[in-house]
């Protein structure tokens, strides 16, 4: 008797598996209308740092000059197998200004996921905004203290800094050794040259994207590609240590504004679906001024580890109202990436 319970367990825990595997796939493999987008703006300036990626020598990794508001953006992995400093600095005229307006850090990691995720959940959720204003000597690089971290050998760093000058003042990003003093060394700090990716460079910081005519939810379900290089084009820049251009593959650190318009009636869901492997982070969906985080943590195991048939539940939504989708790549996640919009 005892045999027989514990057989007709298991045959319904498979009809379950079966029926759930089944599920999965025949979502993803539904006939989907891909949206087409057009981008309406793009604004804002990006450093960009993240080549050499793996740093096996102390200097300057990036530089660029920004007025107004910037972001600079860092991921970078100590392969030198001593402790070393990562910092930001800025140089300009004598009595120049900048502002620190946000400092976000993730967490330091020798696994890249975790950096990576815990970044996008806290530049999702607001943290590290700050007002800190610093006064530049004349043609003196500074460092921008808060900015210091410290990177244990083999440990990968990655970060969000926002600033504002009214000037046009240069910002750089510095790997530099623990020992010593922190002042003589960044005097002394040679550029260092990109590795065979080349992913630095200034950027626009965010890009606003609209599809071109309303999705009629009554027609098809629809969907949307982000990081393809294709539908979703990388984003073109300039390396001004090397004085060459550059793409950022990827539009890592770049926020992406998407606005979805609809009409008919009734609701659709909206899904996450990851194409190209891990994808660990934060997508913030609304309608109207709210914005609502749905963060991939709430799986147990790596989202789109080795499948392309993982996929995450965003919310149902209204149609005929504009939906609105902010996101920014996570760092060592994988792209492109689908969100699947599926009538009720």
């Amino acid at each position: 008797m005892k045999n027989k319970i514990t057989a007709i367990i298991i045959t319904i825990m498979s009809l379950m598996f079966s029926v759930n595997a089944f599920a999965e796939t025949a979502l993803i493999d539904k006939n989907y209308e891909p949206l087409k987008m057009k981008t309406v703006k793009q604004e804002g300036k990006l450093l960009f740092s993240d080549s050499p990626e793996y740093l096996e020598e102390f200097g300057i990794v990036a530089k660029a000059k920004i007025k107004g508001n910037g972001k600079i953006y860092y991921y970078h992995v100590n392969d030198k197998y001593v402790p070393g400093i990562i910092a930001i600095f800025a140089q300009g005229k004598a009595n120049q200004k900048t502002e620190i307006k946000r400092i976000v850090k993730g967490d330091a990691s020798v696994d890249y996921i975790t950096t990576g995720k815990t970044l996008s959940e806290r530049l999702a959720n607001g943290e590290g905004k700050r007002k800190k204003e610093i006064v530049l000597a004349n043609k003196e690089k500074t460092i921008l203290e808060d900015t210091i971290e410290y990177v244990k050998p083999e440990y990968l760093v990655s970060g969000m800094v926002d600033v504002y000058s009214k000037d046009e003042i240069t910002y750089g990003v510095v790997f530099l050794p623990k020992i010593g003093k922190i002042e003589n060394s960044l005097k002394n700090a040679k550029e260092i040259a990109v590795d065979k990716h080349e992913m630095r460079g200034t950027f626009s910081s965010d890009i606003y994207l609209e599809n071109e005519k309303p999705w009629n939810i009554s027609n098809w379900p629809a969907e949307i590609k982000i990081g393809d290089g294709k539908r979703d084009v990388f984003l073109q820049g300039m390396d001004e240590i090397d004085k060459v251009k550059r793409e950022n593959t990827g539009n890592f650190g770049v926020t992406y504004h998407i606005n979805i318009h609809s009409k008919g009636k009734g609701k659709y869901s909206v899904y996450l679906n990851p194409q190209g492997g891990v994808y660990m982070g934060i997508i913030e969906i609304g309608q109207g001024y709210v914005y609502y985080p749905y963060n991939t943590e709430i799986r147990n195991d790596m989202f789109g580890h080795n499948t392309i048939y993982d996929y995450m539940n965003m919310g149902i939504w209204e149609a005929g109202k504009d939906l609105k989708i902010r996101l920014t790549p996570p760092g060592a996640s994988n792209l492109p990436i689908r969100l699947l919009l599926i009538p009720q």
